[in-house]
């Protein structure tokens, strides 16, 4: 891999992180805070339903504040839903699509697609990135 030169780094911007760690643990503290009578919301969920609730919060959170994308304008890193970095060629890239809401997905010539959030600091940044690469596979 080609790792040399100047790399430019978007993560999730600084609201969306913070959007996400304070609302889980809103729903968190709503869940298992005792109420004035002792009980809990959560008591009425199931204890493995409550388990699951508090696994995929700190999924979430996690996922937001390690999520990242990478480039040189040659090769592409992208950290995913597992949390595993994928590498990408850029002179391979063949499209890149935007939807309404949330993702950016680019497709590679071997059949590749990648997904990640489009709330990046730096998206202006990164789409250039991007049409660069398409401009220069005589795609774009």
């Amino acid at each position: 891999m080609d790792w040399e030169g100047d790399w430019d780094i978007f993560s999730p911007s600084l609201g969306l992180r913070l959007l996400v760690a304070i609302g889980s643990a809103l729903m968190v503290f709503y869940l298992f805070w005792p109420s004035q009578d002792g009980s809990f919301a959560a008591g009425e969920m199931s204890p493995v339903l409550s388990l699951q609730f508090l696994l995929l919060m700190t999924w979430g959170v996690l996922y937001v504040w390690a999520a990242r994308v990478r480039t040189n304008g040659k090769r592409l890193r992208v950290r995913g839903l597992l949390l595993a970095e994928r590498d990408y060629d850029l002179a391979d890239l063949v499209s890149v699509e935007e939807n309404a809401t949330s993702l950016f997905r680019l497709t590679f010539a071997d059949g590749k697609v990648v997904q990640f959030p489009k709330a990046v600091a730096g998206a202006k940044l990164l789409r250039q990135h991007l049409s660069r690469s398409l401009e220069r596979n005589q795609r774009g």
